[in-house]
């Protein structure tokens, strides 16, 4: 299928696909200078930058729109807030270790990690206003979006302060992309993607679960080989790990409530008369 050409791109997408090439171009680049933590930080924020990329420019032609069965608009911004949390989480971990810069390819892979945190947030910012569903639901009431929202908070804080400690995106990257995009999935399950679309979001809730299992290991190891760890050591992992239930409680709650109900019985349209008591004999 044909993609528009540049010019025919409004303002708003125009910024959306510039973004996310430029975020793509910093990710590569962050990777040449080694100012990444993992190969795993490198491939998943330059997929999702050319994810979000793609996706906007994609959805300025109407043939694309119509034969995809999402809106492209709602992938774009799923794929940015995936951007937006690895780079601003990555910048947070070199903030609270930038007397190592060494470790994050110097000064100019502190720039480069600067470039993508900003980025990021330039990317979902043009996103969400490309995208009303999404831009709705998170000003929705509904219990089910206020306990994805609040789950993924809650799970982003307990990274960010795990992150300023002895916690590296290593181990944070794939956690972060999994709630992220768990949370948002949930929250814009019937108000955007289809209501059955929440048992995905619980699933990719399941499975960040299962990581922070194997983080906790990796947790209680350190405490009992190398540092002695107190309850503030331990504080955020237990929010990251309570976001995480909330979301998928959040998740659960969307999806029974869109569960058919077994309509009750009808009501008789024609209900019998009462029977005639019997004549009485004269």
């Amino acid at each position: 299928m044909p993609i528009p050409a540049w010019s025919a791109l409004d303002t708003g997408t125009r910024m959306v696909v510039g973004a996310g090439i430029a975020a793509a171009l910093v990710a590569l680049i962050g990777g040449v200078i080694g100012a990444w933590s993992s190969n795993d930080f490198l491939v998943l924020a330059l997929l999702a930058a050319i994810v979000a990329a793609a996706a906007a420019w994609s959805s300025a032609e109407p043939r694309v729109t119509a034969a995809v069965p999402v809106q492209l608009e709602i992938v774009a911004t799923l794929a940015a807030g995936v951007v937006a949390v690895l780079g601003i989480w990555r910048a947070i971990e070199a903030l609270f270790d930038i007397d190592q810069a060494s470790e994050y390819g110097g000064i100019v892979g502190l720039i480069v990690n600067a470039g993508l945190a900003v980025l990021g947030a330039v990317l979902l910012w043009y996103a969400l206003r490309r995208d009303p569903a999404t831009s709705s639901a998170l000003r929705s009431s509904d219990r089910s979006a206020r306990l994805a929202i609040g789950g993924l908070a809650l799970a982003l804080l307990g990274w960010a302060v795990m992150l300023a400690g002895y916690w590296t995106m290593r181990q944070a990257a794939p956690s972060l992309v999994l709630i992220t995009l768990a949370a948002l999935v949930v929250l814009l399950a019937g108000r955007g993607l289809p209501a059955i679309a929440t048992w995905v979001g619980v699933a990719l809730g399941a499975l960040s679960a299962l990581l922070a299992i194997g983080l906790w290991g990796q947790l209680t190891r350190l405490g009992e080989s190398r540092l002695d760890l107190g309850l503030t050591d331990y504080l955020p992992f237990i929010a990251y790990v309570a976001g995480i239930a909330l979301v998928i409680a959040g998740g659960a709650l969307t999806g029974m409530e869109a569960m058919p109900r077994s309509p009750a019985s009808p009501a008789s349209p024609n209900p019998p008369a009462p029977p005639v008591p019997p004549s009485s004999a004269v």
